[in-house]
């Protein structure tokens, strides 16, 4: 192989290499809550908060938006810290215990014990584009059981 070839492979591998060699970084990120305004009532009772559940789609931790109503994509290089509903559980609970509208907060439900339970379910955790705007949507079910 001639050196002028040598030359030009040797280039183009210092090329490829440069141009490979720049991975996006990845961002995580997580939600916060505003502070519940001061609560005059006490409940008294224990809090059971059951893990939140969703739906197929929203059960990953990458960022997940829409570009239309009908089509969802991911974005590879931004995520959750963790995914939508365990994000949205552990929040209800910080939530609630700030409150102090409960005796006990707890995930884990004790034997024999009197209180309510907390079942959430995630329908919408995304970000939508609309008019160049970019919006979250954010929607969650409740159902409370005593």
């Amino acid at each position: 192989m001639p050196v002028r070839y040598k030359n030009l492979l040797l280039i183009f591998v210092f090329a490829m290499l440069n141009a490979c060699g720049n991975v996006p970084e990845t961002h995580y990120y997580t939600v916060e809550l505003e502070q519940l305004s001061q609560q005059n009532e006490h409940i008294g009772a224990l809090l059971h908060i059951q893990a939140f559940d969703a739906s197929t789609v929203l059960k990953y931790d990458k960022l997940m938006y829409k570009t239309s109503p009908y089509e969802i994509k991911y974005d590879a290089y931004r995520r959750w810290a963790a995914t939508p509903p365990t994000l949205l559980s552990e929040k209800a609970v910080e939530y609630f215990r700030e409150s102090l509208l409960f005796d006990h907060v707890v995930m884990d439900m004790p034997h024999a014990r009197e209180g309510y339970s907390l079942f959430g379910y995630v329908n919408h955790f995304e970000e939508s584009l609309k008019n160049g705007q970019r919006l979250a949507v954010v929607s969650v079910a409740f159902d409370v059981y005593n």
